[in-house]
């Protein structure tokens, strides 16, 4: 290397890494001033986003040690203990002593709720039931029974972990109740949640049987003893009586225990804007997350993952997207599950997570992003046939329309048009509106970076309320279908840089003939049993915008989806076939095409339905698994999958066992419904993602009092 060339290398990174910690040490000091006045009852300097406690404790507990001298004096002055690794408030220490005199406790389930009728701290003492518990204690208790089953019982994730194992004569002991502190907090605090020590002392969160976790903390709670000035009955959303305000924190703060069950050191937007999502997920109808909204939206420039106020919150519309096309909640517990893998101790691994979260279902954490921002333009519950991935369910009642837009691009024919942007941070986008009624060809241009830094996309509703997306460094857009507006996003996509430099650049482009839009499937529809061998297949009309163009069909047919064969060609939407054997799954698709030859599948992709004349005696039926053994040599299929008959909805898990019957991997443990199913797929790997060694191997289900078992060879 050029010795003038690695000098400069050096001084740069050097200076990365100063103003890096600079950075770090400025937001714990901020951190640490506003955990100050919130224990000192000191108003935060109002620039301060102060909603929130919890991830400014969670700052001072893994970085107290860092701050400067004067800052610990004055954490400790509220009672915050520096002689342990993390620096926390003891709960036994700060909430009966200082005068609080929490001397009421009641245990439900895992909680104990520590309370008091007496002084500052008091809880309304009505009882209006008579069992000698506040009616306010009550309205906790039944809250966090609901949130621990929804969380817990129904989405899967570990309890949070107990201070049981502490010794009595440390921190007065602990106990294996969760404990929640019901007492007055300082003005525009929900609640908050503290980290103590690391689970079990080891760091494993003793309720996670089968994992082995490494940076699990054990946790305490503090909610309100009343929720008033914390709601308004006018909001069009959010909070619209004192229970939905503790509902919704209540769901948010019992997360964030949950969270650091899996990984306390996890970053904080990760577990913020997570813990703002499953407020939708418990109390869906509350809406208490649309506040972040209209802030985060108009900067989409603006890291998905920006440090610090309201951005964090905001950022819950990622995990909304993923949650409502990407796998569901199972996705979201997914990403913990797999975090815990890396040591977050050791840097910033989130990104990390969100993709290995995302691998079942063929998604990873930039494309997630990328789909997110064209959903985001979009912005509809009903985005039109080929769009449906980019769909909100409550799209229609946000309060955003969309994201703001960068910049308006006027373009005649003839004309070259161009735009700059400077400002574009990592993991965000910027949105352009194209007006044309010429065809254009955009291109963009990556002025500091790799192209595959930054993706461009372009977004057009039609005249017809439908939406077509194109994406790619270069796009041609013909507006003669008839279109109500053309948008362009450009999306980074990479964690390699803090500004993208990129130019938009708009030329003459070309007529075309679009391709027919997607259409659905009628009948049989995915995943159906039918109990006769005349079979109808039947599909809605593939729509084209070319005048005067006309649209055909294949239909393909097949026992697995390697292997289709086109039983019908025509312009009809309908067509039947008899005589198809008895038992087998098979597999269906239907291909419309134009003249052109444009074509363009049905939605939803390959279907499958079972011809089953007979009663199912088993309450689940497994395939053989195909192929097998597996992989095949000189294909591309590198997995095996299986196919699941379900008699009724239940509860099942999918494992891989080696012939010692030790656990190998799980492919899914969760409810499913009556049906049948065909995406359960093994890759070869082990539990930690590392390849398994050539054996035999047993796929073992387990349902409602049954389990059934196909044998596998795995060959390398």
């Amino acid at each position: 290397m050029n010795t003038s060339l690695g000098k400069q290398i050096f001084i740069l990174g050097f200076l990365l890494q100063t103003i890096f910690a600079r950075n770090s040490i400025e937001q714990r000091i901020q951190s640490a001033e506003i955990v100050i006045n919130a224990f000192s009852g000191v108003e935060s300097r109002v620039e301060f986003e102060h909603r929130h406690l919890t991830p400014h404790l969670h700052e001072i507990t893994l970085h107290g040690h860092t701050l400067p001298d004067d800052i610990k004096v004055q954490l400790q002055a509220v009672g915050f203990d520096f002689t342990s690794e993390f620096v926390s408030r003891k709960t036994a220490d700060n909430e009966r002593a200082e005068g609080i005199g929490l001397d009421q406790y009641y245990d439900v389930g895992i909680f104990r709720f520590h309370y008091t009728l007496n002084g500052t701290h008091s809880v309304d003492v009505s009882d209006s039931d008579g069992n000698n518990i506040p009616d306010y204690i009550d309205q906790v208790a039944a809250t966090f029974t609901h949130v621990y089953h929804q969380e817990i019982n129904q989405m899967g994730y570990f309890r949070p972990p107990s201070d049981g194992w502490l010794p009595s004569n440390y921190d007065n002991g602990g106990s294996a109740a969760y404990d929640i502190y019901i007492r007055s907090i300082s003005a525009n605090y929900y609640g908050y949640v503290m980290s103590e020590y690391n689970a079990q002392n080891t760091g494993n969160n003793e309720f996670s049987p089968g994992v082995t976790e490494i940076n699990a903390f054990t946790s305490y709670m503090a909610m309100r003893n009343n929720y008033s000035g914390f709601y308004s009955s006018n909001n069009d959303y959010g909070p619209t009586t004192e229970l939905e305000a503790m509902q919704v924190t209540a769901a948010h703060e019992f997360f964030h225990a949950v969270q650091y069950g899996y990984d306390g050191r996890e970053k904080p937007w990760l577990l913020e804007a997570t813990a703002t999502w499953i407020e939708e997920i418990v109390y869906d109808d509350i809406n208490d997350c649309y506040q972040y909204m209209p802030s985060w939206f108009d900067s989409p420039h603006t890291s998905l993952d920006k440090s610090g106020g309201t951005h964090w919150y905001g950022s819950y519309i990622y995990f909304k997207y993923i949650e409502e096309h990407l796998g569901g909640c199972t996705t979201i517990r997914n990403i913990f599950e797999r975090g815990i893998e890396i040591n977050s101790e050791h840097g910033d691994y989130s990104h990390q997570a969100i993709s290995a979260g995302l691998e079942p279902v063929g998604s990873s954490f930039q494309d997630a992003l990328n789909k997110m921002v064209i959903a985001n333009r979009i912005m509809s519950s009903d985005p039109g046939p080929g769009a449906e991935i980019y769909f909100y369910e409550e799209a229609e009642v946000y309060p955003v329309d969309g994201p703001e837009t960068y910049g308006t691009m006027n373009f005649s024919e003839g004309d070259t048009e161009s735009i700059t942007s400077t400002n574009l941070k990592k993991y965000a986008s910027q949105y352009l509106t194209l007006n044309t009624d010429t065809p254009a060809l955009v291109s963009l241009t990556n002025m500091s970076g790799p192209e595959n830094d930054l993706e461009l996309h372009a977004i057009i509703k039609t005249e017809t309320g439908r939406h077509l997306v194109r994406s790619g460094s270069q796009i041609n857009i013909d507006p003669s279908i008839g279109v109500e507006w053309i948008s362009l996003a450009v999306v980074s996509q990479n964690a390699e840089g803090a500004d993208w430099n990129f130019e938009v650049v708009i030329k003459d482009g070309k007529a075309e003939n679009y391709s027919p839009l997607a259409f659905s499937i009628i009948a049989p529809t995915d995943s159906s049993i039918i109990d006769t061998s005349f079979i109808t297949f039947s599909w809605h009309k593939a729509i084209d915008s070319d005048e005067d163009d006309i649209v055909s069909y294949d239909v393909e047919l097949g026992a697995n989806i390697e292997n289709l064969t086109t039983i019908y060609s025509g312009q009809d939407t309908t067509f039947s076939v008899n005589n198809l054997s008895d038992n087998p799954i098979y597999h269906w698709r239907v291909i419309a095409r134009d003249l052109e030859n444009n074509v363009v599948y049905n939605d939803g992709g390959t279907f499958i339905f079972m011809i089953q004349m007979d009663d199912i005696s088993e309450k689940v039926v497994l395939s053989h698994p195909y192929p097998n053994p597996f992989p095949v040599s000189g294909s591309p299929v590198n997995n095996t999958r299986i196919k699941i008959i379900l008699k009724e909805s239940q509860i099942i898990s999918i494992k891989i066992m080696n012939i010692l019957g030790q656990e190998v991997t799980k492919l899914f443990s969760g409810e499913l419904s009556a049906g049948f199913y065909d995406h359960f797929a093994w890759d070869g790997k082990m539990g930690n993602g590392k390849k398994a060694p050539s054996g035999i191997y047993f796929i073992l289900v387990e349902g409602d009092q049954l389990h059934t078992r196909q044998k596998v060879t795995l060959l390398r």
